[in-house]
Order: structure tokens, then C-alpha cells, then sequence
């Protein structure tokens, strides 16, 4: 919650527009704390007057102080770390973590790009619930034909080809 009321602050939203943000934005829906993108509203935007209610103008000052503190903390002991494995020559001790990419144009292989014939059928199969979904709602004549069977037959035909085109 406290992450929704620094999203609201920082984005200068009303406790509906935050809410609708999160549930639209999968890298606000990260700095919460989701593991995943959700379609569904984290809470109900009434919540936001309750921590109104509950968090004084002195808790919310009390928290930016330890917050603050504790980021000074750290980056004094990353720089006394630094200062011990570079050693007194600046060079000795350096430990290697981590992955780098130098170029551009390298990128891991496992990402579905634009043109893949998957993220098409998953837009199509995302348009089909959304057809599905505003039908039960409204129920107002006949729900509008798709042909999901017959686009799925096809996608498989296309998807299952050696060279798919």
C-alpha cells in the first residue's frame, strides 16, 4: 500500500486514476511487488482513505528519514567494500558478478518478437475473451461470430509448418 500512495504522489493521480494505472501498467504493477502482470485491480480506490487515515504527516516524515538513512548506510559500506577488494593500487581484488551485454544488437534468444506467429494467436485469443466477456455483461442479440475454431485449426496449420509464413 505504501507503494500505491508513492505511485499516487509521484504521478500526481487521484485514488481512481492510481488505481486504474497500476492494473494498466505491468512496470508499476513490479515496483509492488506483483510477479506477474494481472488484469484485475489490485484494490479498491476507497482503500487510499483509509491510509489517509491511518498515516499522519509525522509517520509518513519518520519513514523518509529511515529510508534515507538506511540508503546512506548502504552506499557508505558498498564504498568501504569497493575500497578493500580494489586494494591500496585500485585494481587487486575486483570480483566479476553479473552479465554484461556490450552490444546493441546482442539480446537473449528466447523473446517473442512482433512478427512471431504466437503473439498473434494470443491478441486473438485475448480479443475472444474480451468479445466473450462484454457479451455476458450486455446480452443484447446474438454474440458476434469469431470462428475460434477454425482460426485455431488454421494457426496450428501455420505454427506446425517447418518455415511458417
Amino acid at each position: 500500500m505504501i507503494g500505491a500512495v508513492i505511485i499516487k504522489h509521484i504521478l500526481n493521480l487521484d485514488d481512481r486514476e492510481t488505481v486504474t494505472q497500476i492494473t494498466e501498467n505491468m512496470y508499476l504493477q513490479y515496483f509492488l511487488g506483483y510477479s506477474s502482470y494481472t488484469k484485475e485491480a489490485p484494490f479498491d480506490p476507497s482503500l487510499f482513505v483509509d491510509i489517509r487515515k491511518r498515516l499522519s504527516e509525522e509517520l509518513i516524515a519518520e519513514m523518509n528519514e529511515k529510508i534515507h538513512g538506511f540508503s546512506m548506510e548502504r552506499s557508505a559500506s558498498n564504498l568501504d567494500k569497493e575500497k578493500k577488494d580494489n586494494g591500496p593500487s585500485g585494481g587487486e581484488g575486483v570480483s566479476h558478478k553479473g552479465e554484461v551485454m556490450f552490444d546493441a544488437t546482442v539480446c537473449p534468444q528466447d523473446i517473442a518478437y512482433p512478427t512471431d506467429i504466437g503473439l498473434l494467436n494470443k491478441a486473438r485469443e485475448i480479443s475472444e475473451e474480451i468479445i466473450d466477456e462484454l457479451h455476458y455483461k450486455n446480452r443484447v442479440g446474438k454474440k458476434p461470430r469469431t470462428y475460434r475454431e477454425k482460426a485455431r485449426k488454421t494457426y496450428l496449420k501455420v505454427a506446425q509448418n517447418r518455415n511458417p509464413s
